[in-house]
């Protein structure tokens, strides 16, 4: 099972992201991993076909030499995962993550910043594409 890992430039804090529990794709569930030095969440995630998540990561990877206004955003459609990412005009990305579960027996959040290289998006967004598949 291939695990897509993107890790912050500046304190090791990781999101990882790969197939749940073996599952086909078309089940369209994966999990998403947050970990930092203070940090350790896990949330199974549902995204009908996966491509949303996979077409954010390629947005990114595409759009950050003009950049984008705002925030780049990517939320899953019952919101256990989402995303923000925003930039400096230094080349630096910002990506917000937050895991929600609120379905399962417990109700929690956990959130990160992931401070990135605008030269890592083109080798993230193939990892999140090889994890998960995708167009």
């Amino acid at each position: 099972m291939a695990t897509a890992r993107i890790r912050s430039a500046t304190d090791g804090t990781e999101l990882s992201l790969s197939l749940a529990n073996d599952r086909p794709r078309e089940d369209g569930y994966y999990l998403a991993h947050l970990r930092g030095p203070s940090l350790s969440a896990s949330v199974e995630v549902y995204d009908l076909a996966l491509d949303g998540i996979v077409a954010f990561f390629a947005g990114l990877a595409e759009q950050w030499r003009d950049g984008w206004p705002g925030e780049w955003s990517h939320s899953s459609p019952e919101g256990h995962l989402q995303l923000k990412a925003t930039r400096d005009k230094l080349g630096h990305i910002f990506l917000r993550v937050v895991l929600t579960d609120r379905m399962g027996s417990g109700d929690w959040e956990a959130a990160a910043m992931l401070n990135l290289d605008a030269g890592q998006l083109p080798e993230v967004a193939a990892a999140v594409k090889n994890a998960l598949g995708g167009p």
